[in-house]
């Protein structure tokens, strides 16, 4: 209850862009205002049904328009529309500047109404400089008022006169409502323009050029024994893929003399794939590395070079055939197909995903949701493998519904055939190099009604976490990384499906 016994009201709301913020008249709801120089004093109504709004502006000059159209918000005493005249028009200016409440230098501030000039003068307000604006009496419709601060000294822009709003101190006089009696009333406002509207979008990258697509493989230890698969797999991308990448010249890429690898000083056309079967920890530890090492600085940021490195230890842990889809999935990686950078950074594929969680997470990006969505069987969602741990999660398609896809996070241990390489897969590679990218023809016949099996899942397959991609290789701007692969998981596999089929 206000010290008169007349109920007080406390005004303001969220409000649009360029809207006044119409504060009620108390000393809680002032704090916006600069200082208290344009404070309305407690006693006094607040005038609801005055309302302020920016209306257009230049660095010199601001116009707000003045609605007193409104109604009243409430059945509380008001100044209505009705017979309401304006007393004063107070502007409280940045009394941080001490140009802008010089008492000489305010005097060159010009205010019009409605076009028309008003006799604006500085005046004291409780101790401190405001300006009067000079616009009394009834307003029949809404008003623009306009401040012009170019001929003030050192303080001759919106910006240096009101900060990042103008404040505004308003009273009238005129009917109350329910009372019959004349009260006056006042409006603390600070009105400024909206901020400014968010940069337009980048334009999309330029599509890809066609051709063909150059991918070199290049052994860079002494050991051979898997130099045919890597050329097998190196062949599968190859027709994947039809785009012609930039050449990227290590020297200008870095520095002069800069090497993707140690001794390989090499201009590159389109990705280029160091390997080598060198010791890393010993039998039945870590099997091996692989991933991209470095990316182009353009708008795709596809891959350039990349590296993969498996244990001379390990290399009777797996079969030839096992090679061959080890080497074929790891390749699709050192690609791009499920790269942190990719498929969460740049391109935004899959939400904030936790390796060895429960959620389910699907794949957006359009291409790869697109060719599953169409698949007999799959629809509508494409999902990403969470419960696989760290190196396996969220970097594969589910294993339980894309299972024998060659971009899950399970190999078939023993199979004559190697792994195929569906049209999803395929589209994520498009995702990742642009529209067009791709040859969608050289997709395996896979769909998803024959992926799921209907029975137990047989021991014959084996963990991909086990093999390859926890951690950013050092060397690259890329993501890859390593697992560890343990021979003994692959032997005990074959044993028991060994066991199974010999029966009882």
């Amino acid at each position: 209850m206000a010290p008169d016994g007349r109920p007080r009201r406390l005004l303001g709301a969220s409000r649009p862009p360029g809207m006044l913020l119409i504060a009620a008249c108390c000393a809680a709801a002032l704090a916006a205002l600069p200082q208290a120089a344009a404070a309305c004093q407690t006693a006094e109504q607040a005038a609801s049904n005055y309302q302020f709004s920016y209306a257009i502006g230049s660095a010199t000059k601001a116009c707000f328009r003045l609605a007193v159209a409104a109604n009243c918000s409430s059945d509380a005493p008001c100044c209505l529309k009705s017979e309401a005249k304006i007393r004063k028009l107070l502007l409280a200016p940045n009394s941080a500047n001490p140009a802008c409440v010089s008492r000489d230098n305010l005097k060159q501030l010009e205010v019009t109404l409605n076009a028309a000039q008003t006799k604006s003068r500085p005046v004291k307000s409780n101790g401190q400089q405001v300006v009067s604006t000079g616009i009394k009496g009834a307003l029949s419709s809404d008003a623009l008022v306009c401040i012009d601060t170019s001929a003030v000294p050192g303080c001759g822009t919106i910006k240096e006169l009101c900060g990042d709003t103008c404040s505004f101190r308003l009273t009238a006089r005129g009917p109350s409502r329910g009372s019959g009696k004349r009260a006056t009333c006042c409006v603390n406002a600070a009105a400024g323009p909206p901020p400014p509207p968010p940069p337009p979008p980048p334009p999309p990258p330029p599509p890809p050029t066609p051709g063909n697509f150059s991918l070199v493989t290049i052994n860079v230890g002494t050991n051979t024994a898997l130099d045919a698969y890597f050329e097998a797999a190196r062949d599968r991308w190859q027709k994947i893929l039809t785009v012609d990448l930039p050449d990227v010249d290590p020297d200008e890429y870095k520095f002069p003399g800069f090497e993707w690898w140690p001794g390989y000083n090499i201009p590159v056309d389109d990705v280029t794939i160091f390997y080598q079967v060198t010791e890393i920890d010993g039998e039945n530890g870590i099997l091996g590395s692989a991933g991209p090492d470095y990316t182009r600085q353009d708008a795709w940021e596809t891959p350039i070079t990349g590296s993969m490195e498996f244990d001379i230890a390990d290399l009777g842990g797996l079969t030839g055939d096992e090679w061959r889809d080890v080497i074929l999935h790891e390749m699709g990686h050192v690609l791009g197909i499920g790269i942190y950078f990719y498929w969460q950074e740049k391109h935004k594929c899959i939400p904030s995903c936790t390796p060895g969680s429960d959620a389910d997470v699907f794949y957006t990006c359009a291409n790869a949701a697109r060719e599953f969505a169409a698949l007999p069987g799959c629809g509508p969602n494409l999902p990403v493998e969470t419960k696989a741990g760290v190196g396996s999660g969220c970097a594969h398609w589910q294993e339980t519904t894309l299972k024998s896809e060659l971009m899950t996070p399970y190999i078939e241990l023993g199979a004559a055939k190697a792994s195929p390489i569906s049209r999803v897969t395929i589209g994520g590679l498009e995702d990742i190099y642009g529209p067009g990218s791709v040859d969608y023809t050289q997709a395996d016949p896979w769909n998803c009604n024959a992926a799921i099996s209907t029975g137990a899942e047989a021991p014959t397959r084996l963990k991909e976490r086990t093999v390859i991609l926890l951690e950013p290789l050092p060397r690259g701007a890329g993501s890859g990384g390593r697992e560890g692969q343990r021979r003994r998981a692959a032997e005990a596999a074959r044993a028991a499906a060994a066991a199974q089929e010999s029966g009882p």
